[in-house]
């Protein structure tokens, strides 16, 4: 007759290795199929916004060649950002790129027109640290525009187009239309509104009274 004991131990040990199989086999399930079963039904949520009116006061360099020489100096300018956020940072968005699609301007009677199409990405901010497709479960931000004490103001796609103008020397206003682009999920396309005066303040505040920044409607504080 089997010994009670020994009966016990051999169905704690099968139970236990059951478990541990279990787990196994669960881990790699989720390994393989997780971030497809989060695609498919708890896809990311892409979202962006103005990260601050404000914008980050910092230096350019500014380069030109006069008389066979190459000159430089540094001067003061101010960046603005799109913050692009995953409202379910727990099913990242890959593949992600912000795209600008359309810029729009006033024409003689001030009505908007369209003066380019297309579809080029927008810089990551310090671009040189990351590839231009990122994977977005916290939020990133994105170059949108800036401004050079007496200089210009900018807009910053990753590259140019011969057609999109993309430096502005004089006051002006016009519409982007903008939007992340990822391999789960897209956000809504946003209608940016820029206004600059032409001027320039080193105050962040100040700055405010001379370039607007509107995100679909809505005014970054």
């Amino acid at each position: 007759m089997p010994d009670p004991q020994t009966c016990a131990e051999f169905w704690w040990n099968w139970w236990v290795n059951a478990g541990v199989a279990f787990a196994t086999l669960a881990a790699v399930l989720v390994a393989l199929f997780g971030q497809a079963f989060r695609a498919k039904f708890f896809p990311p949520i892409l979202t962006m916004r103005l990260l601050s009116a404000d914008g980050e006061k910092t230096i350019a360099r500014l380069a030109w060649q006069e008389d066979g020489q190459i000159n430089e100096r540094m001067e003061d300018c101010r960046y603005y950002h799109l913050r692009v956020s995953n409202a379910r940072r727990w099913s990242p968005a890959n593949q992600v790129q912000v795209d600008l699609l359309q810029v729009e301007e006033p024409g003689p009677n001030g009505d908007l027109r369209i003066m380019w199409t297309g579809a080029v990405p927008l810089g990551w901010r310090h671009q040189q640290l990351f590839p231009s497709a990122r994977t977005i479960g916290a939020p990133a931000d994105v170059d949108l525009c800036s401004v050079v004490k007496g200089k210009w103001m900018q807009i910053h796609p990753l590259v140019t187009p011969f057609n999109l103008e993309v430096q502005k020397h004089q006051a002006c206003a016009f519409v982007l239309h903008v939007q992340a682009q990822g391999s789960e999920a897209d956000s809504p396309v946003n209608r940016v509104k820029i206004a600059w005066d032409g001027k320039w303040h080193d105050g962040a505040r100040e700055m405010q009274g001379h370039l607007t920044i509107e995100v679909s409607g809505e005014t970054a504080s």
